[in-house]
């Protein structure tokens, strides 16, 4: 049986399938990811940056502004590090403070303290697998359907 000669159902209960299997897949890497982000925090420590530079590059005729923050480890060494949010417009001012979160065991593993960039992606793939779920079993169900407009 090809798919062109499938009845709409089939077809419908097929895709339904197929976006529960990937909300399944998206909704477990999110909690897995969840589940690092908490790891990560509990070892990490809190420290106060100072935003010390900003990193200026052109994109699309325009300067996005990537702070340059530094702070002392627990070692008394102090460290800099670049901000990976980049925008149109400075997102700290020089000299602000700002609350981070760093690995003292792992390089490179300083975060700012926000809940957006601490939970931005695990939150987003969990939204993502529930939506993909919810709409996987509209079209198994065959509460919803695609229907090919060219055939009309």
């Amino acid at each position: 049986m090809s798919y062109l000669s499938m009845t709409k159902e089939n077809k419908n209960k097929i895709a339904g399938i197929i976006m529960i299997i990937v909300g399944i897949f998206s909704l477990l890497f999110g909690v897995l990811v969840l589940l690092a982000v908490e790891n990560d925090k509990s070892d990490s420590i809190k420290a106060t940056a100072t935003v010390v530079d900003y990193d200026i590059e052109p994109s699309s005729g325009k300067k996005e502004y990537q702070s340059i923050l530094e702070y002392t480890n627990q070692d008394g060494k102090i460290v800099q590090f670049k901000d990976p949010i980049a925008n149109y417009e400075p997102r700290f001012e020089i000299n602000e403070k700002v609350e981070i979160l760093y690995v003292p065991s792992r390089e490179h593993s300083e975060q700012i303290n926000t809940l957006v960039s601490i939970y931005f992606l695990p939150f987003i793939l969990i939204f993502f697998g529930f939506g993909s779920i919810i709409f996987g079993n509209q079209f198994y169900k065959n509460k919803m359907n695609f229907e090919n407009k060219a055939r009309r």
